[in-house]
């Protein structure tokens, strides 16, 4: 009796859950986020492919980087970022902010979110809507 009520209890709040997810997911849309500047065609930076990008640049017309993999850079690694915002948009994107955990928003990974964006000066940036820490554990990103 007690597995059954909590059983039901679970299904329900998963349904009133995703009742608010689709209103909000609906509000978003009604927010018009197509007013986004439209870039063209991107690709996702990878690192091997750095000088292949500069020999065909006039076909790229912005780069999204995953900002994980610039912070606490070493100084090759940030001058290539600091070259890359010279010639291409830049559209950062986060791995690990972990909008889904209940443990709250890791404040240092906000902060060095926060410069990186400052420095490239994007026109927007975007982060997954994950869960990925638990009880000061990371899952595979």
């Amino acid at each position: 009796m007690q597995f059954e009520f909590q059983l039901q209890l679970g299904i329900e709040l998963r349904e009133q859950l995703w009742r608010r997810l689709r209103r909000r997911m609906w509000r978003l849309r009604e927010l018009k986020a197509m007013d986004l500047p439209a870039l063209g065609v991107g690709l996702g930076y990878r690192a091997p492919h750095f000088s292949e990008l500069f020999l065909h640049r006039d076909e790229v017309d912005f780069l999204e980087i995953t900002v994980d993999h610039f912070f606490e850079a070493s100084a090759e690694k940030d001058a290539q970022l600091a070259l890359l915002a010279d010639h291409f948009t830049l559209i950062p994107h986060g791995l690990n902010l972990s909008l889904g955990t209940a443990e709250g928003l890791d404040g240092a990974y906000v902060e060095k979110f926060a410069a990186l964006v400052a420095r490239v000066r994007p026109p927007w940036w975007s982060e997954h809507l994950a869960f990925t820490r638990a009880a000061a554990s990371r899952s595979a990103t």
